[in-house]
């Protein structure tokens, strides 16, 4: 019988970009008891200066849920190919 190793656990999604990201990263924040992962300096500074509008700005749906940010992120890559 063959079995299937599990899965390893998804990365945090970038919620300005969309990118996965390295959750050893420093670049992070807590927002409304959430916290959230950069992949870059520049979304940090965007979301942190206004997190809606940011999301807004680039198209990206501001979440607490770690697995409905995933999805969204996901539809947002399928939308753009």
């Amino acid at each position: 019988m063959h079995t299937h190793a599990t899965e390893p656990e998804s990365l945090p999604i970038d919620p300005v970009c969309g990118m996965e990201v390295d959750p050893s990263t420093d670049l992070r924040t807590d927002y409304n008891g959430t916290t959230y992962f950069f992949c870059h300096p520049s979304c940090l500074e965007r979301f942190t200066a206004n997190p809606i509008e940011s999301n807004e700005q680039f198209g990206s749906v501001l979440v607490s849920d770690e697995d409905t940010a995933r999805a969204a992120a996901a539809l947002a890559r399928d939308a753009v190919a």
